[in-house]
């Protein structure tokens, strides 16, 4: 995707180039609950623009993404607004790993990257982010959502198979339904989707 719409001078259709608009609407009410400079990790982070929204407002940002021009878009981005991110090329179910440390993260952000998973191998997310979050973190998920009935946006999961994925992993919060961004291919009435927000127990 990303080499075509490079070429092309386009976003990949779920791209909205900014910060995804969910994570700057939870993170006033959330970041009070979080250590100060607390590190947040973000999972297929794409052109980074939520990433880089989280190094703007003092996070200790990683983020993973496994296709390599996608990093070097986010790396670029980072650079022009004047912030550090720590940019990791990886398949995010072979983590943790040097570069990403278990037990590391006080706040996990995955826009788009749990249900783009194929379903053989999605189960092997959660566990992979409760590794990873330090004990009280928290990660909140995007997620496509069966609500949605056009033929539009990325794969749905049902409200049951999110729950049924990530119980006895990670406390459950809250399932909430919300829309993605407006992104040029979905208009200005993008598809549903679930916001997920989890934690891990102290």
């Amino acid at each position: 995707w990303y080499s075509e719409t490079e070429a092309e001078g386009k976003l990949p259709p779920w791209d909205a180039g900014r910060p995804n608009r969910t994570l700057q609407q939870l993170l006033p009410d959330l970041s009070p609950t979080l250590p100060a400079g607390c590190k947040a990790l973000e999972l297929g982070c794409g052109t980074g623009a939520s990433s880089v929204y989280l190094a703007e407002h003092g996070f200790l940002t990683t983020a993973v993404d496994i296709n390599r021009r996608a990093l070097q878009r986010s790396w670029q981005r980072a650079r022009e607004m004047g912030v550090s991110v720590r940019w990791v090329q990886e398949n995010v179910l072979d983590l943790p790993c040097t570069a990403v440390p278990e037990e590391s993260f006080h706040f996990i952000f995955d826009l788009q990257c749990f249900h783009a998973l194929p379903s053989a191998i999605r189960p092997g997310l959660p566990k992979v982010i409760q590794r990873l979050l330090a004990p009280g973190g928290y990660a909140l998920i995007i997620t496509g959502s069966d609500l949605e009935l056009r033929n539009l946006g990325p794969a749905r999961l049902s409200r049951q198979e999110i729950e049924d994925a990530f119980t006895g992993v990670l406390e459950l919060v809250h399932v909430q339904s919300t829309q993605f961004d407006p992104t040029p291919t979905y208009g200005e009435d993008p598809p549903r989707a679930w916001q997920v927000l989890l934690r891990k127990l102290a």
